[in-house]
């Protein structure tokens, strides 16, 4: 498998990474949760299968957060607000010609994925949210999140390499003690943001707030979820559902916060099933 050509959309003042996989007739963009840029994602055996088996139906889009790999980067005071991530992603769909995307979303990625469906809706034919929230920290009138200090730990934890909270069973328990994940994990995150950017993204996450734009999402929303997730509870998942016009949830096993890792069969076919499927309909009709 040949190297994902690295192209660039200008969106505002940044220059946003993207490439493309694939021929299929359906469009589906991939944002993973982390730091690792969109280069790297065949280097790790599982996540290459799931991008072969999205291929299979699938041209797929995949791109760097502003901030990421070869996006540009930012500061605390411009980390990016949800909105302009979300133009981002339009910006690409725009680029590419799409004439509307299946949108695959996980964890971190989860909330600009919900604006671009809101804002853009000519833009998305389906949303597909994994492990996902509409809002990190807990407040009187969002109980699902959790304490901001928390998540100031978290984020200490991850930018210092340090696991004083048990981060890595806390997210990941499948490959805790996986050497080649977290060997991958490591570099991925090494080159893939500076320390400046990593702090001003994981900053801004205490702040992040899509709950009013969750009735705007008009498209075939997906919502999945694995029912013992210890960061992004199911909870959270099940509120995104719950406030998406027609959202379908669906509670998968397993506890890894990330999608590629652990069972990965179950939930590709669900989402086949989802994006697939309503466009044959839709060809039909």
């Amino acid at each position: 498998m040949e190297l994902t050509e690295t192209r660039h959309v200008l969106s505002g003042r940044h220059h946003i990474g993207y490439g493309v996989e694939g021929t299929g007739k359906i469009d589906f963009v991939y944002l993973g949760s982390g730091f690792i840029p969109f280069s790297m994602f065949r280097d790790y055996p599982p996540l290459a299968s799931v991008l072969d088996r999205l291929r299979s139906f699938a041209r797929v889009v995949l791109t760097d957060r502003r901030g990421i790999g070869s996006s540009d980067p930012i500061t605390a005071d411009e980390p990016g607000r949800q909105e302009e991530l979300a133009a981002d992603l339009a910006a690409i769909l725009v680029a590419i010609g799409s004439p509307g995307a299946a949108v695959f979303a996980e964890g971190l990625a989860a909330p600009a994925a919900v604006e671009l469906a809101a804002r853009y809706p000519k833009l998305v034919s389906h949303l597909i949210l994994f492990n996902a929230f509409a809002k990190q920290s807990r407040t009187h009138d969002y109980p699902l999140g959790f304490p901001a200090e928390d998540g100031l730990a978290v984020v200490r934890d991850i930018l210092d390499g340090s696991d004083a909270s048990g981060l890595a069973e806390l997210l990941n328990p499948d490959v805790a003690d996986d050497d080649p994940f977290h060997r991958f994990a490591s570099r991925g995150g090494q080159i893939g943001a500076s320390r400046g950017s990593a702090e001003a993204i994981y900053g801004a996450l205490s702040e992040v707030d899509v709950r009013d734009a969750l009735p705007y999402v008009q498209c075939p929303t997906l919502v999945l979820h694995r029912r013992d997730a210890r960061f992004y509870t199911i909870d959270q998942g099940r509120f995104l559902a719950d406030h998406i016009p027609g959202a379908e949830f669906v509670e998968l096993e397993g506890m890894n916060q990330i999608a590629y890792l652990g069972d990965t069969d179950t939930w590709l076919t669900e989402v086949e099933r989802f994006v697939v499927g309503s466009s044959h309909a839709a060809e039909g009709s």
